[in-house]
């Protein structure tokens, strides 16, 4: 049987992944580093390779750093909705909010009942200020994942923001069903805010 062209770069490139994941987790990220390197070097076009150090990076709380790799990552496989997902965390964290939009909507047209894409969404509507919009996405998401405290809670915060009082109070109701403590939080927070104003 014949083996296909690049085979064995492939294969090795996979391998010095494996071993990066690996060592970084043992805190030797200058090694780590070098292995991912070399496997770009065996593998350039390697989704897999930018994604894993983009995944490193974004764990270790360098979000700039990471954020050329996963845009590689979405350029070398761009119908990954995970990439796209992983992509529009890295430019929430880094408050680039039209770009985090753009990324997280390209998820939700590649899979739909991705409901974190939805929630992350939401979030980012939500700092540029549209609320509405903001609260269409977070339907999405509580719908997707009707037990996700998160979610709930945001769509509450929204909804009070907006003076939505009847959809605030039920929300919070279904949030109290499965996380009493959540809901708790949530409403001691609310008391001190005034709807649709400042406390």
């Amino acid at each position: 049987m014949l083996l296909p062209p690049g085979f064995f770069q492939s294969f090795l490139a996979r391998f010095c992944v494996t071993c990066a994941r690996l060592v970084w987790g043992m805190g030797a990220l200058g090694l780590a580093e070098r292995l991912l390197t070399h496997a770009l070097v065996l593998a350039p076009k390697s989704a897999q390779t930018h994604a894993t150090w983009a995944h490193l990076l974004a764990r270790s709380g360098c979000y700039a750093a990471a954020l050329p790799h996963q845009l590689a990552s979405c350029d070398f496989a761009p119908s990954s909705a995970a990439g796209w997902f992983n992509l529009g965390f890295l430019h929430e964290r880094l408050q680039h909010w039209p770009q985090a939009e753009d990324a997280f909507r390209k998820a939700i047209a590649l899979s739909p009942s991705l409901d974190l894409a939805w929630f992350g969404l939401g979030r980012v509507l939500q700092f540029q200020g549209r609320l509405e919009e903001a609260l269409h996405a977070l339907a999405q998401s509580t719908r997707l994942q009707p037990w996700a405290p998160d979610g709930w809670a945001l769509k509450a915060r929204l909804h009070h923001q907006v003076r939505d009082m009847p959809a605030y109070s039920s929300t919070l109701l279904h949030l109290r069903s499965f996380d009493p403590k959540a809901a708790q939080s949530l409403e001691r927070e609310m008391t001190a805010v005034v709807p649709g104003g400042v406390a």
